[in-house]
């Protein structure tokens, strides 16, 4: 139910003079017309739903994204990737508040008392931009001659575009979010990725050059905005700021802008580091294995932003269910996360030989190392949604720099001691693992959960599923060697590692916890379930 209350005065409870009468719209969700009156057994049943709705649409996305790549991968060479990796560091820098941030706050709002705030936030959040977005424009000229790089300039607006229609989406995905309408937001992405990577693979072909990476995002982009504004139907208050709310949200901001600061560098640290230290074709390597490692976990970091945070806001008032939720998600999240993410690593080596034919050899240590890190970095994403859900900003702020801090750090190292790919890659996964530790350690203890059992619990349910696929990897590279150079030979090889990873993942459920392999368990299909060992799917324990 939206409430336009903008011209209300609380002082008389009536409206002001010449002002507009209450307004009740009738697109109200079953979630809004209950609003804390919600059963906890319909609210989740809606969040169920709606996880549903999100992972299929980034599914899709990453399966167009994974399809775009590789038809990229056929046409770019690596200094073109280097060259889109140079401008997307240069863009991080520019960009590095992410517009303050505003999503993260504008989707726990609910959907009555967003709309006083809404428009202060979207000027707020346009201003960050504005603070990098103009030098970054005027120093184009200067970076593209010191890259020597002259195609630096236009990518460099294109971003910069992007950059600036930013604030407009959050306002809409805020709105659409908080009213818990996951269908809506599902659309939304499948409309961005379907215009984004087939207009990739189109201009890749056309143009030949790393303008063809960058066009395409803006368009998409442009695309989503068009149809959340359809879907939303927001009002002039959504865009209008408030003075007297600009400096209490200003001061609220304050953390999340260091938090959007941790997340650049966690995103694209590795590139405003390497930039400076290796040669673009080097870095373009680099480029192209982390993304080809990084499109799986990309699932379920998009679930988290849409999901888990304004879910786990209606449980942020019981500490108990909070803690026991936390440890379950950590664990049989971490299972699922596990499972999707090392699929990669098993299965990249006759997977890279039969679509790109020893192209992009290179990339597939990067691949499998990376495939490892992001895997328990992941996890620690997974984690810090309820610190999100409870605006307990600080504490995000922490876990933010933990791991940017691995990513960068591990970047530096290993730009400066080796300067290649494998070495880059290396020390950046080792970076993620320690730094994934440390902060999974330190959300368990904010939220008074026993940290060591706690960690120990998550590795033995993932450490299986990291053996089993280094194991898979290993007899997919046997398989490779004992057949004839080929397509077909990496065909059959290609099939023989994932159905051996597969199994390999299947039997991995008999060594992890026991607690962890019933909640995975009941994931399945019911038809499936019935015929599993009731002893091996206990009750759930919500205490």
């Amino acid at each position: 139910m939206d409430i336009d209350v903008s011209d209300f005065d609380p002082r008389t409870m009536t409206n002001r003079p010449g002002s507009r009468i209450l307004r009740f719209r009738s697109d109200a969700s079953p979630i809004e017309l209950h609003g804390l009156q919600t059963s906890p057994t319909m609210l989740t049943q809606h969040a169920a739903r709606g996880a549903s709705l999100m992972l299929i649409a980034s599914l899709l996305g990453r399966v167009a994204a994974l399809v775009a790549q590789v038809v990229t991968g056929w046409i770019l060479v690596e200094d073109d990737f280097g060259l889109f990796a140079t401008a997307i560091g240069i863009q991080a820098f520019a960009g590095v508040l992410q517009g303050g941030n505003a999503l993260a706050y504008l989707v726990t709002l609910p959907p009555t008392g967003r709309r006083l705030r809404t428009g202060t936030v979207f000027a707020i959040s346009n201003g960050f931009y504005l603070i990098g977005v103009v030098p970054m424009l005027l120093l184009a000229p200067t970076l593209a001659a010191y890259f020597e790089e002259p195609g630096l300039v236009t990518l460099l607006w294109i971003m910069a575009a992007t950059m600036m229609i930013s604030p407009v989406r959050f306002v809409l995905r805020g709105r659409v979010n908080s009213r818990l309408a996951f269908g809506t937001g599902a659309m939304a992405t499948i409309i961005n990725n379907a215009f984004t990577y087939p207009l990739t693979i189109i201009l890749a072909i056309v143009l030949r050059d790393a303008t063809a990476l960058a066009i395409p995002v803006l368009v998409g982009s442009i695309a989503e905005i068009l149809f959340l504004w359809i879907r939303a139907r927001p009002t002039r208050d959504d865009f209008r700021p408030r003075s007297r709310f600009f400096w209490p949200l200003l001061r609220q901001f304050r953390w999340l802008l260091l938090g959007a600061a941790m997340m650049t560098l966690f995103n694209r640290g590795d590139y405003m580091v390497a930039e400076f230290l290796v040669e673009t074709s080097v870095l373009g390597v680099y480029y192209f294995g982390y993304q080809l490692a990084v499109q799986p976990g990309r699932l379920f970091t998009t679930t988290v932003l849409n999901i888990l945070v304004p879910v786990v806001k209606r449980l942020s008032h019981d500490k108990a269910r909070l803690a026991a939720a936390l440890r379950r998600l950590l664990s049989t999240g971490g299972f699922a996360i596990a499972f999707v993410n090392l699929g990669m690593l098993a299965i990249i080596e006759p997977l890279e030989r039969l679509i790109w034919a020893g192209k992009w050899s290179d990339t597939v240590l990067t691949v499998q190392v990376v495939s490892i890190g992001i895997t328990y970095t992941t996890i620690l994403g997974v984690g810090t949604a309820p610190l999100m859900a409870e605006r307990r900003y600080r504490e995000s702020v922490i876990c933010g720099l933990v791991r940017a801090m691995g990513i960068v750090g591990g970047a530096a190292v290993g730009s400066i001691m080796w300067g290649t790919v494998d070495g880059i890659a290396i020390a950046v996964s080792v970076g993620m693992l320690v730094s994934a530790i440390i902060g999974i350690a330190l959300v368990l203890r904010w939220h008074d959960v026993p940290a060591a059992s706690s960690i120990i619990h998550i590795l033995r349910a993932t450490v299986p599923l990291v053996l089993l696929s280094m194991l898979a990897a290993a007899i997919g590279d046997w398989t490779l060697d004992r057949l004839d150079p080929g397509r077909l030979a990496s065909a059959i090889g290609l099939c023989f590692a994932g159905v051996v990873y597969v199994l390999f993942a299947i039997s991995s459920l008999a060594v992890i916890p026991a607690d962890t392999r019933g909640e995975v368990l009941r994931l399945l299909p019911g038809p499936l379930r019935k015929r599993i060992p009731a002893a091996w799917i206990p009750e759930p324990n919500d205490s």
